[in-house]
């Protein structure tokens, strides 16, 4: 099996492309989460020859190992501090396990061709999959769901962010390979993955990204540059209407919000941050756990979500810090910082990293998908990082201006 295929399916699997509604009321989600294991395990086993190279090795993992180690801290944080014993805490956990496709990358040993090759794949995916969530909602979403958003009046358009981080990821890569080639084509694909993001109404999304394209339209050279902009003004001009009304809707939204005391983040973080660990120093540290469904912890979280709407995934990594403590959080933030000051690492991994820190409400790890995006992230800075300091290697976006 070429590692291509294999890394397609992986990213279907891990990315939640399976997870329908359709399907979902058949099995649990569980199942696709074991699915999830066993697919790692067979790549782990089927690509055991590649075992040894420059990025697999014991010194490599260390990082690694630290992370984990900071998130079975929170398990014993979740015992002292909430009476929840180990066994359930490391079931209720069980999402984050998919930091198995760490090492199911670190044994493949797929190159960065291989990688974004298999990324195009899964953002192709996740615009068709946003597409038909908005005409037929009902094979991605509950019924209660889209009664829900109906009453609220909701003017979102998709009923799925499936895959939108990988896309991300793609779209600064696909930037910085514009820049490198003058392509008009590969700008075209990068102004159908824009108008994705558009569509789906993220701000935390559009707050770099919108940028990234406009640097990318004026870095391109030579004649192409006016095929180029003619393209994005056909473009834009023919969505005009629409992508106005989002935009104006968008910013009416964020100033609202922005001065509302009790808009569901702002509260969220004032819970999470300040107010339930009470001052306590060792939670603040290590954490607290991941709570089962029983209990007074849960409870506690539950009525924050009742009485403030205060959910613990809306903070995305600031979450995972309230769950899994610090010493994680600094492992990404070393990682993080490496990657941007470094210039061993490729620009469109660096814009990436600079959206992480600027936005980290929108980038979890306490979730299957999540588990497996900083999985590849991790792998992606021990990639460079080793093939720089070993063979000289540079990958073709290094020479972007980006």
């Amino acid at each position: 099996m070429k590692k291509t295929t294999f890394l397609i399916i992986s990213i279907l699997l891990c990315c939640g492309f399976f997870e329908l509604n359709i399907f979902t009321t058949l099995v649990s989600a569980d199942f696709f989460l074991i699915l999830q294991w066993v697919w790692a395990l067979f790549g782990i086993v089927y690509y055991n020859d590649n075992r040894k190279n420059a990025v697999n090795t014991v010194q490599n993992k260390f990082f690694f190992y630290l992370f984990c180690i900071g998130i079975v801290l929170s398990m014993f944080s979740a015992l002292i501090y909430h009476e929840q014993a180990l066994l359930n805490t490391a079931i209720s956990q069980r999402a984050i396990y998919n930091f198995i496709y760490f090492f199911v990358f670190l044994i493949v040993h797929p190159t960065e061709k291989e990688l974004m090759y298999s990324l195009k794949y899964g953002v192709f995916f996740t615009i068709v999959f946003f597409g038909l969530s908005v005409f037929f909602p009902h094979i991605f979403v509950s019924n209660d769901y889209i009664d829900s958003r109906i009453d609220a009046e909701n003017m979102d358009l998709g009923y799925v962010q499936t895959g939108m981080l990988i896309s991300l990821l793609y779209f600064y890569y696909l930037a910085n390979k514009i820049m490198k080639y003058n392509s008009l084509k590969l700008f075209a694909f990068l102004t159908i993955i824009l108008l994705y993001f558009i569509l789906l109404q993220n701000r935390s999304v559009l707050i770099l990204v919108v940028p990234v394209y406009v640097f990318t339209a004026i870095k391109i050279k030579g004649i192409k540059k006016i095929g180029v902009y003619l393209f994005a003004i056909f473009v834009f001009s023919f969505a005009l209407s629409f992508v106005n009304k989002i935009f104006n809707y968008l910013l009416e939204e964020t100033i609202s919000q922005l001065e509302d005391s009790n808009y569901n983040r702002w509260q969220a973080i004032e819970f999470f941050v300040y107010e339930f660990n009470e001052g306590n120093i060792v939670r603040q540290i290590f954490g607290n756990g991941k709570p089962t469904f029983v209990g007074d912890y849960i409870d506690k979280l539950s009525r924050a979500v009742i009485e403030r709407g205060a959910y613990v995934s809306d903070i995305g990594l600031i979450g995972n810090w309230f769950l899994y403590g610090v010493i994680p959080i600094i492992v990404i933030i070393v990682i993080g910082g490496q990657i941007i000051f470094k210039k061993t690492f490729s620009n469109y991994l660096k814009i990436f990293t600079c959206h992480l820190f600027i936005v980290p409400t929108i980038f979890t790890f306490d979730s299957s998908s999540g588990a497996f995006l900083f999985s590849l992230y991790f792998y992606l800075y021990l990639f460079y990082n080793s093939y720089v300091r070993k063979t000289r290697y540079r990958s073709i976006s290094n020479y972007s201006k980006l």
